[in-house]
């Protein structure tokens, strides 16, 4: 199964703003996955698209408190103009390494600000009972998404 993935016209994407989503923030989740279902491929894995799409909600969701917390901010002057951009995706994708594997993955790549790719830096950091550089994630098949950057 090839990666889902939006194709950026940056004359289209934010008014032509593109370069101001400069960073790359990858989402990586893993499911259990059903004992009954270990013989699929990803290709033909029954759940795998709906996995996607509740992998895509919660992120979603995620990040629109994110823009709305940053566009607060742009209003009260105490952020920089396009701060609260909202995100782009650049790819989604749930996988099974091979058909015998134990684990479903989850992986979303998302163009975000760098006024956002810190606010997720804060909600990553260590916690009590939360491993660094993982967000906990509302959704029903795990509490934490790690993340990651590729280019900063």
């Amino acid at each position: 199964m090839t990666p889902k993935t939006v194709v950026l016209d940056a004359a289209e994407v934010c008014g032509g703003r593109l370069g101001m989503l400069g960073t790359i923030c990858t989402f990586n989740a893993t499911v259990t996955n059903p004992a009954s279902h270990r013989g699929y491929s990803s290709e033909e894995h029954p759940l795998i698209p709906q996995l996607e799409m509740y992998f895509l909600e919660a992120i979603d969701t995620l990040v629109q408190g994110i823009v709305s917390t940053l566009h607060q901010r742009v209003l009260e002057g105490s952020a920089e103009p396009h701060d609260d951009m909202a995100p782009v995706i650049e790819n989604y994708r749930g996988f099974v390494a091979d058909k015998g594997r134990k684990t479903i993955n989850l992986v979303l790549r998302l163009f975000v600000t760098e006024a956002m790719a810190k606010e997720l830096d804060a909600l990553a950091a260590a916690a009590d009972g939360k491993p660094q550089g993982s967000i906990a994630l509302q959704w029903a098949h795990g509490d934490f998404a790690q993340i990651s950057y590729d280019n900063r």
